[in-house]
């Protein structure tokens, strides 16, 4: 449930004076119990009719309600046998309902239009000269008046407002969509030159094995037909690898849903470290110890790319520091409230001043051309848009450890089981 507004708050506060005040009076005499019932009811109804409200653009029946507060007080008064003062309640009710409920006209018109009967028919039981309560209710007439013409003014100034905060929060989602966009696109730009190497040796061994296959297996000294299926088994283990970097690449650079579903952890870091392989200088070793599996409540591609962003960033620090025989581990730890994803390197780890700036947008440690500073800040807020956090800290041994604190995927009966990212 929402926690109450600032309106629902002045209501509840306002019951417990009203409350008391009308507990005072029966204590007193100065209230019977027809009013004092009458006082309990026009508050809870009140403090009912906030919180239904609350949240919604239209107020369908409620309207009736705050007429049947205020019709009803005349007769409790009547029941009571109340003095001519106590006519002004009927004033004031409408009123106060009308500055509560200041941005619902209908709640509004329909306090104060009911008042109106209210006040005639309570003034002539009580034989007020009809000159008087003609009067008396033309005055209270104006100020209803000038109340729900203001009540109106007020409530199209709050739609206005509110329409502005909308077209700001939506510029602001296409803002942030952008930008994610164009860091992953900004990646796969950093990722080009390593592709284009890594297709290349497939289709250098294709383009050789194929050379083989139309010089010697229909000559007179033909391959035997082992030699030929181990020529077509590596010729076929070479496409598969093309297949997969571009399929890798163009799963990652498109646009996607941000549907959290349960998806396969190991799964997820695969398709990363081969993403991230293309970048990675040569004597790097990515080495995974994950269990398949391993289900946990994010958006795949979102966790792919913070993943993605980890790996190249471990690299590229290794890289820089001309670390000998470079080692990144992905490993996991089972949690009491989720599932510890870690991601560690045998760099030079991180300073205290960079440690702390880790996260913020725009700041980087990279030379120009090499990064955007936007990496770890949109890892941060793709992460908790789906209830993951990310640290990270020096390792006692040496490097620096990423850690991804994700939250496990609940399973049920109708949950479908996480494949394969295709395209």
């Amino acid at each position: 449930m929402a926690p109450p507004s600032p309106r629902h708050r002045v209501l509840l506060f306002a019951s417990l004076i009203s409350l008391s005040v009308m507990l005072g009076q029966l204590v007193l005499g100065q209230a019977g119990r027809w009013r004092a019932l009458w006082q309990v009811v026009c508050v809870v109804l009140c403090v009912v009719m906030g919180r239904a409200l609350e949240g919604r653009r239209t107020v369908g029946a409620w309207p009736a309600l705050p007429v049947g507060v205020v019709l009803l007080a005349p007769v409790a008064m009547h029941l009571d046998g109340a003095r001519p003062l106590d006519w002004l309640v009927l004033c004031f009710i409408p009123f106060v309902i009308a500055v509560l409920f200041f941005d619902r006209f209908a709640i509004v018109a329909a306090a104060l239009v009911a008042g109106v009967p209210a006040v005639a028919g309570f003034l002539v039981a009580l034989g007020t000269p009809v000159v008087e309560v003609v009067s008396l209710v033309w005055s209270y007439g104006g100020a209803a008046l000038i109340v729900g013409v203001t009540s109106h003014w007020l409530m199209g100034t709050r739609e206005a407002e509110l329409e502005s905060e909308h077209q700001r929060s939506q510029a602001l989602r296409l803002s942030e969509t952008r930008r994610a966009q164009a860091e992953r696109l900004a990646i796969v730009g950093r990722l080009a030159a390593g592709v284009a190497h890594e297709i290349n040796n497939p289709l250098a061994y294709v383009k050789a094995n194929i050379g083989v296959l139309r010089r010697d297996l229909f000559c007179e000294d033909a391959l035997s037909k082992e030699e030929a299926l181990e020529v077509l088994d590596e010729t076929r283990a070479g496409i598969e690898r093309i297949c997969q970097i571009v399929l890798d690449l163009k799963s990652f650079a498109r646009e996607g849903k941000d549907e959290v579903e349960p998806v396969d952890l190991k799964d997820v870091v695969e398709g990363a470290v081969r993403l991230a392989s293309v970048r990675l200088a040569p004597g790097i070793k990515v080495s995974v110890r994950l269990e398949r599996l391993t289900l946990v409540r994010a958006n795949r591609r979102k966790l792919s790319q913070v993943v993605l962003n980890l790996l190249v960033n471990a690299g590229e620090a290794m890289e820089d520091a001309r670390t000998l025989g470079g080692r990144i581990t992905v490993h996991g730890e089972l949690l009491d409230d989720g599932f510890a994803l870690h991601v560690d390197d045998t760099g030079p780890g991180l300073p205290d001043e960079v440690l702390q700036r880790l996260f913020e947008p725009f700041f980087t440690t990279k030379g120009p051309g090499k990064g955007t500073g936007l990496g770890l800040a949109l890892s941060r807020e793709y992460l908790a848009g789906f209830g993951a956090t990310v640290r990270a800290c020096n390792r006692p041994s040496g490097g620096a450890r990423f850690t991804l604190h994700l939250r496990l995927a609940q399973l049920t009966g109708e949950t479908p089981m996480p494949g394969r990212l295709v395209a």
